[in-house]
């Protein structure tokens, strides 16, 4: 197994206001690490993972900062025998909770149709569906770039319509019921999804190295359609929140395009 990332951490915000001051801040705190840029023609430097100003085709809109490790080599803190995982990644996802909501909404969309929308892997139309749901929340709750200039909002509304009333996408997520299970929750969760069976597994661990260990165990011998994820939270509603296509929790994107519709 090779492993790319030594952490990954997705930070949800209200409204994009929130999520830019956050991200300046945070970018111009003094850490060793390299965020990745790349290299205009000029020289100068733009962001890589930008989906904000620059949606992905698929729809997806949010901003991903990858950094490369670098232990602190000296001083009082320096990061004794950390110098094995320099050069691997650390990824942060900053998304509003509107791209939140169409992110988990296309994960859910999936996993019932047994498409790959998420991967761009998936029927034209399908795919269509979703890059259309995305423009529709875009221009009515947080206007950004947009991937459908052509259309009018009465056309975008239009052909939404239509492909709903073939696929009847939002029918089917209003019909979904989240998995309302409680759990026992330490700090540290795992997320276990299995495509063959209802729900989502949880574990949790109050140690993180007991669950990392249990992590890299899982991973090593799970099946396909088998997905693993381990979570650090302070309580077991940011897990819900945070991973809400684990639990089948499409409920805010259903309102939001009732309300973007409307």
């Amino acid at each position: 197994m090779t492993v790319h990332d030594v952490v990954g951490c997705r930070v949800i915000f209200d409204d994009l206001e929130s999520l830019y001051k956050f991200r300046s801040a945070f970018n111009r705190s003094r850490f060793y690490h390299k965020r990745r840029q790349k290299a205009r023609h000029d020289g100068s430097k733009v962001d890589a993972y930008n989906y904000i100003e620059t949606p992905k085709a698929s729809g997806y809109r949010g901003i991903h900062d990858v950094f490369e490790y670098r232990a602190k080599q000296s001083g009082p803190s320096r990061a004794v025998g950390g110098e094995k995982w320099n050069g691997l990644h650390i990824e942060i996802q900053y998304r509003t909770r509107v791209q939140h909501a169409w992110a988990t909404a296309v994960e859910i969309c999936d996993n019932f149709t047994d498409n790959h929308g998420k991967f761009s892997n998936a029927p034209e139309d399908y795919l269509r569906y979703f890059i259309l749901a995305s423009e529709i929340l875009a221009r009515h709750f947080e206007p950004t770039a947009s991937r459908q200039l052509n259309l009018t909002d009465v056309e975008l509304k239009s052909e939404f319509l239509v492909l709903e009333g073939q696929h009847g996408m939002l029918r089917t997520l209003v019909g979904v019921q989240p998995s309302q299970a409680e759990f026992s929750f330490s700090k540290h969760t795992l997320l276990i999804f299995n495509e063959g069976s209802d729900g989502t597994e949880v574990r949790t661990y109050p140690d993180f190295r007991a669950a990392i260990k249990a992590y890299f165990e899982l991973e090593r011998v799970k099946s396909d359609g088998v997905d693993v994820v381990l979570v650090a939270a302070d309580d077991p509603e940011s897990v819900r929140f945070g991973f809400r296509n684990y639990f089948s929790d499409a409920r805010e994107f259903v309102s939001m395009m009732d309300a973007a519709m409307a």
